[in-house]
């Protein structure tokens, strides 16, 4: 289970609802009393879930949204009236009074959510700078000509040899061409 922040104004709110994550198997769960403890600890971490409520000791809601990491989600929990003026796209409501299920599906459906986009990611594939590139294809090159192969056949090599090497592509071709220079 991922990272969870918990911040309101009133720690007795906080506490309560990490009680409740706690007992539902959540383990990492912090609180903070202020929106500058938050942005600071989840500049920490890499990804998870704010949970908050409208308004904090130094700053709104929505402050605090536009300053997280892109891996956090918000999860707003405020009275019915603070929740008609509101409404964002890129944060997730719950109205008081809390129903704990409802508190427990929302968390594990913005986890999830935030797992699909992390893999979403990965799957990209990686965009290589014009130097990198270069670099690769200047150890693509020596390894042609030395060794009298296609290109595919030098692009097969390579990638061999970084799979064998737990090395990535560009790193792998700099050591080619560093052994083929000597």
């Amino acid at each position: 289970m991922g990272n969870i922040i918990i911040t309101f104004l009133r720690i007795n709110d906080a506490q309560n609802i990490r009680n409740i994550l706690v007992r539902n198997g959540w383990g990492n769960v912090s609180i903070c009393t202020s929106g500058a403890g938050t942005l600071a600890m989840a500049d920490q971490l890499e990804s998870g879930v704010v949970i908050c409520g409208y308004r904090l000791p130094d700053m709104a809601y929505m402050q605090l949204k536009e300053d997280l990491p892109a891996g956090f989600q918000m999860l707003l929990i405020a009275s019915n009236s603070v929740m008609t003026g509101a409404s964002s796209a890129e944060v997730t409501h719950m109205e008081t009074p809390l129903k704990v299920q409802e508190l427990i599906q929302t968390i594990h459906f913005m986890e999830e959510d935030a797992a699909r986009r992390r893999r979403k990611r990965r799957e990209q594939p990686r965009q290589r700078s014009p130097e990198e590139r270069a670099m690769i294809q200047q150890a693509k090159e020596l390894l042609m000509k030395s060794n009298h192969i296609s290109e595919d056949e030098a692009h097969k090599y390579l990638l061999r040899t970084s799979m064998q090497s737990g090395r990535n592509l560009f790193e792998t071709a700099q050591m080619v061409l560093l052994l083929k220079n000597k």
